[in-house]
């Protein structure tokens, strides 16, 4: 009789110690999977865009995505932003890409300082360079 006491109060104290470590370690695991979710890491790989570029995105959906949807031309297809057309016109830097949003050619809008600024401009240019390789 006396094992089986013993035998019964070995299972009883484990038993116990079970319930008691994994109820307490739950909270714990809620509360770390809570803040885990919360917290988003940058993969080690990811390029973080400078303001420039994300500027000049803006600009280019404002003032130039509904004729250059993806690079293009609606009115001219022949005329896309692509680096090879660009540089096929003599179009190499933003500052040309600038220039040529102050006096376009047939077809595009004339863009002028009070309708894109200088700076604004050459963030657009800069975008256009870096996008449509």
């Amino acid at each position: 009789m006396k094992k089986y006491f013993m035998l019964y109060s070995l299972i009883l104290i484990s038993l116990f110690m079970v319930i008691n470590c994994s109820s307490s370690e739950q909270p714990a695991m809620k509360e770390k999977q809570v803040t885990t979710q919360a917290v988003q890491p940058t993969p080690v790989n990811a390029q973080v865009a400078p303001q420039a570029l994300l500027t000049g995105e803006n600009l280019f959906m404002q003032h130039c995505k509904k004729c250059h949807k993806n690079g293009g031309n609606i009115i001219r297809p022949e005329k896309t932003l692509y680096k090879d057309v660009l540089s096929s016109n003599n179009i190499r830097t933003p500052e040309d890409i600038v220039s040529n949003m102050r006096n376009p050619g047939k077809g595009m809008p004339k863009f002028d300082d009070t309708k894109v600024s200088d700076k604004d401009a050459l963030a657009i240019g800069e975008y256009i360079l870096k996008t449509f390789q």
